[in-house]
């Protein structure tokens, strides 16, 4: 008696029909890539942030939704959305980095992580598998490829990071894909998964999600994705994140160190230091740049005086300032010096009380600064390069400093650099 496949497909998706589709697969692939030329994408920065302090950072990676296809800007897919939800969860601030490609396979995904400071998130979500389940990768390349990532990621970043890699699914939601080559690719993402699975169980830190939007109206999204697909995934996310992320106050330390260098202090101010050599080459008019946020900043606190400040080398240069402008000073004891040592906002509210400080050049110098709070500035990279600042003579205490605020203008900031940094 014959017996036939349970599912249609399955005598064509055993190892030696596998092999032989593949060819077909991916001209499949590139044909209907030609599709997604035309269809809007972020070009702004890749990262989003929302309001408020002690801010969780995450790190979305890989490819397919968190390429944002269909919206102009990163904070109307994923990221934006993502740090949305998790500051109405949380009530702290979050700031979201994205490093998505939409031709990011598995076997360059360690590549592509290269230069990425994992350490300083709280928590890493990978989206891949849609790309190498419509193109077939081989099932023996998913293993030893997934292995070597999550490896990657476990060992790059602290003990508290949590991984959450997202399982492959819903191929033929995707216009270019729905077809009855997409459910082929379905099928092949389901082994893809399973390997995923068995490959990151023993991994304390790494946890496989299953999640994936609810489309039932998928249609009606003319452009490919809209807004409120993307912010379903964020729901998604958001509900498995926030249980997992520390509510303590997120103060790492720029010298934090990194598990890929044990004794690599020098190596991570050389590395920070290339940093600022990149914003300042060619040297850019800050003062045109940064201008109106800086002066904002002045009349918003009303200090004394605001500046950008580099963190250049032994000497803190003030390279955009509003009110008074003390100039260039030495790094060793500086206020900005101290702001570019943590994460959050730097409040001193008396310098002569302050034992950091007090004797510092920037506290003793004339006239006088007793009151001092900023903000670092961070690279693309992540390498703390300088600060947003404002000063007076006068003490102030911590609670009439809107913290919130001189976050929001310093992430301003590090927004119009990063856009700098990208023309030049």
């Amino acid at each position: 008696m014959t017996r036939w496949p349970a599912h249609p497909f399955d005598g064509w998706t055993s190892a030696p029909f596998r092999l032989a589709l593949a060819p077909l697969m991916r001209a499949w692939v590139i044909l209907n890539f030609r599709d997604l030329e035309n269809i809007p994408r972020p070009s702004d920065a890749p990262q989003a942030h929302s309001a408020g302090l002690d801010s969780d950072r995450v790190l979305l990676f890989g490819s397919g939704p968190l390429v944002g296809w269909g919206v102009l800007s990163h904070d109307l897919g994923i990221p934006g959305a993502l740090a949305r939800a998790l500051t109405r969860r949380t009530g702290r601030g979050a700031d979201v980095d994205v490093i998505a490609d939409p031709r990011m396979l598995i076997g360059s995904a360690v590549g592509a992580l290269d230069g990425a400071r994992l350490c300083r998130y709280d928590a890493i979500v990978v989206f891949l598998g849609v790309g190498d389940a419509v193109f077939y990768t081989a099932t023996s390349l998913w293993r030893r490829a997934v292995t070597d990532l999550l490896a990657r990621l476990e060992r790059s970043t602290s003990q508290t990071t949590q991984v959450y890699i997202v399982e492959a699914a819903g191929i033929r939601s995707i216009p270019i894909f729905d077809s009855v080559l997409g459910t082929l690719a379905e099928r092949h993402a389901q082994r893809l998964n399973r390997i995923t699975r068995a490959v990151s169980a023993p991994m304390p830190r790494t946890t496989l999600l299953s999640i994936a939007p609810d489309l039932p109206e998928r249609r009606q999204y003319q452009d490919y994705r809209a807004a409120p697909v993307y912010e379903q995934w964020a729901e998604l996310l958001a509900s498995v994140l926030t249980p997992a992320l520390d509510p303590a106050p997120h103060r790492h330390e720029s010298g934090e160190a990194d598990p890929l260098e044990p004794d690599g202090a020098q190596r991570r101010e050389a590395r920070r230091q290339r940093a600022v050599d990149e914003f300042d080459r060619p040297d850019p008019d800050y003062q045109a740049l940064l201008g109106p946020i800086v002066e904002l900043a002045l009349t918003s606190f009303g200090a004394d005086g605001a500046s950008f400040s580099l963190v250049d080398g032994e000497r803190v240069r003030m390279s955009c300032t509003a009110g008074h402008d003390r100039g260039e000073l030495p790094r060793a004891g500086s206020f900005c010096n101290l702001a570019i040592r943590e994460s959050g906002v730097t409040v001193i509210p008396d310098a002569r009380a302050d034992e950091r400080i007090r004797n510092g050049p920037t506290a003793a110098g004339r006239p006088e600064v007793r009151f001092y709070a900023g903000f670092a500035i961070e690279s693309p990279s992540g390498e703390r390069i300088g600060a947003l600042c404002v000063f007076g003579a006068e003490p102030r205490a911590e609670a009439d400093v809107n913290l919130v605020l001189l976050r929001e203008l310093a992430l301003t900031v590090q927004g119009e650099l990063a856009r700098q940094a990208s023309h030049a």
